[in-house]
């Protein structure tokens, strides 16, 4: 999901009492879910580490894990709780850390919501994250779109500007993605002078559908004309691939039920 996961398989953790939640189901964060994004991210861009708790080969609507606490805003008590959607954990050794950063994003974003245990809890941790990720968009048009989802977020750009505005150095055009030539893939503005990725995600929109070329799936008439229809050179697809398979996305996990 961002640069600075730990590369590990899902591992069970015991949490102590004090550990630190923030649901993804719509129990508990139906208002504030796009805001609890926005949470975790302000958290590690300060050096607090999250966890991702998901259980093991649970099924559809499952929960990860069942924990008891008190919701840290109001205070009120939380029954034992099966909370689902994949939440984020910040372990008790942590908290003290994370809460200064949780008061003062609660103060700004109300509907976010945030529970303390009161008992330990044993989840699945499918990934530490340790860094915020660097994100870019494609400004080919559609960049609103992008723009609405971090907004709503409350996830700034690299320099703090919330609203993603054309001139963020993060938004970046075709022909800044492409680079100055066709025989390197890693010469445009994804890339450093070493060649290595400068973003961890790369948010891209809709294209325009009326300019779409037909594909085998989209049109039956592809494998006759195929042979004279124009495509992309191999080295643009390869270029393509190149640019899009490091990175992973931070916010477009679905919705939790």
């Amino acid at each position: 999901m961002v640069v600075g996961l730990a590369p590990s398989s899902a591992a069970a953790d015991d949490f102590a009492a004090g550990s630190l939640i923030v649901p993804m189901d719509t129990t508990y964060q139906d208002l504030g879910m796009f805001e609890a994004y926005g949470l975790v991210y302000d958290l590690l861009r300060q050096g607090v580490p999250v966890r991702w708790v998901i259980k093991v080969g649970k099924g559809y609507n499952e929960i990860d894990f069942m924990a008891m606490g008190t919701d840290v805003r109001t205070g009120v008590a939380i029954a034992a709780h099966g909370y689902r959607g994949g939440p984020w954990v910040i372990d008790a050794a942590d908290a003290a850390a994370a809460m200064p950063i949780i008061e003062a994003w609660q103060a700004k974003n109300v509907n976010t919501a945030v529970h303390e245990a009161t008992a330990p809890f044993t989840g699945d941790v499918a990934r530490l994250l340790v860094v915020a990720p660097t994100i870019a968009m494609m400004a080919d048009g559609n960049q609103k779109i992008a723009r609405k989802y971090m907004m709503a977020a409350k996830i700034p750009d690299s320099v703090g500007n919330p609203m993603w505005p054309d001139s963020s150095p993060d938004m970046l055009d075709p022909l800044e993605l492409a680079g100055p030539t066709i025989d390197s893939h890693s010469d445009g503005d994804l890339f450093d002078e070493d060649g290595d990725p400068v973003y961890c995600q790369f948010m891209s929109m809709h294209w325009a559908s009326t300019t779409r070329r037909p594909t085998p799936r989209s049109s039956r008439r592809c494998a006759s004309s195929c042979s004279t229809r124009p495509t992309c050179s191999p080295s643009v697809r390869r270029s393509t691939r190149s640019r899009t398979s490091s990175r992973t996305d931070f916010s477009s996990r679905p919705r939790a039920s």
